[in-house]
């Protein structure tokens, strides 16, 4: 499953990644520490975290769920 083209990342005061939707208000799921930036690809969102690490996140019964730290 690929999120709709609607979807999009931000990163909150809070360093966490916020999945929001151009077609609605407020924040769908917010998940991570620690990060800078985040994109969607796929089915797969992209976070990159303070330290350098990349984490990648799939989406599983519609959450994000840490897959990989690289």
């Amino acid at each position: 499953m690929s999120f709709p083209d609607s979807y999009f990342c931000t990163i909150s005061s809070g360093e966490q990644i916020e999945l929001r939707s151009s077609k609605r208000p407020g924040v769908i799921q917010s998940f991570g520490t620690g990060m800078v930036s985040a994109i969607i690809q796929g089915n797969q969102i992209i976070g990159q975290t303070k330290q350098g690490n990349t984490n990648i996140y799939e989406v599983v019964n519609g959450y994000a769920v840490l897959r990989k730290t690289i």
